[in-house]
């Protein structure tokens, strides 16, 4: 049986393009992480540091997703799932 994938998100709880996008994990049975930045300075911190580890220069649109270690800004949900 195959891993299952590591999905960490980074958004906020009130960003209607985070809410659809864990209604549709959700949907489709993936588990995932979500860390609201809006309310987590802590998270907030980890998010920046992790965009400059992966040198991403660009600007950020929520949600943030992390798949198996892979940055994606605002995907495209069906995109994600090709990615699986």
């Amino acid at each position: 049986m195959a891993e299952p994938p590591s999905i960490v998100i980074y958004g906020s709880n009130t960003c209607d393009h985070c809410i659809d996008f864990k209604v549709k994990l959700d949907s489709v049975g993936l588990e995932y992480s979500f860390n609201d930045v809006e309310v987590n300075e802590e998270q907030a911190l980890v998010l920046t540091q992790l965009l400059q580890d992966a040198n991403y220069q660009g600007g950020v649109n929520f949600p943030v997703v992390f798949l198996n270690s892979r940055l994606l800004i605002a995907p495209d949900f069906e995109v994600f799932m090709q990615g699986l």
